[in-house]
């Protein structure tokens, strides 16, 4: 996964800052500019709850969509479940792409404990790749590339976890390519 910031080329080794998706389109993408979409969540509204659309203003066509994993922290119980419908991975992946954007890179939400930074590479079965590359990378690398947003990313963070629409950002001087390469292992299994 090849970032540069600023005209300087960040230094990512794969597996321990980044990995893609067993969802990824596998292949080469080239390189495009980086815009950040909070929790790259689109809910629309439905009965008390409003709309919640992270894309609200921001045009991704043809550029990488920067999106924090889960949802966000601090709303109530009520829309928490109402935004969960919309934060599965894959899905936040097939919102990027029909919002136009050429790929997609997961980052670790601020405040949030994983057991692993990095999602764990695994076959759903019955899923099939998608249209775009996904990737993700982890909190450190995640920061790096927030930074070259400008605003106050800690003012920003505390806004989309209070439940917050805000407009997305375009990463000053930011842009990612990659070449993605899955390889499917077949083995028997039993269904007993």
């Amino acid at each position: 996964l090849p970032a540069r910031a600023a005209g300087k080329a960040l230094d990512l080794k794969a597996a321990a800052d980044w990995r893609p998706l067993s969802f990824s389109r596998t292949g080469k993408a080239d390189a495009a500019d980086v815009v950040f979409a909070g929790y790259g969540i689109a809910a629309p509204k439905d009965g008390e709850n409003a709309e919640y659309d992270s894309y609200a203003h921001l045009d991704v066509t043809g550029k990488w969509v920067l999106v924090w994993r889960d949802l966000p922290n601090s709303v109530d119980a009520k829309t928490r479940i109402h935004l969960s419908r919309y934060s599965d991975l894959r899905y936040k992946a097939a919102t990027a792409r029909a919002k136009g954007a050429a790929g997609v890179i997961f980052a670790p939400a601020p405040g949030i404990k994983y057991e692993d930074e990095l999602p764990k590479l695994s076959y759903e079965s019955g899923s099939g790749a998608s249209a775009l590359p996904v990737v993700a990378v982890n909190s450190k690398t995640g920061q790096a590339l927030l930074a070259r947003a400008n605003t106050d990313i800690a003012n920003l963070t505390r806004q989309i976890d209070a439940g917050d629409m805000v407009s997305g950002l375009p990463l000053a001087g930011v842009k990612v390519s990659a070449n993605a390469s899955l390889a499917y292992e077949r083995r028997q299994g039993h269904n007993v």
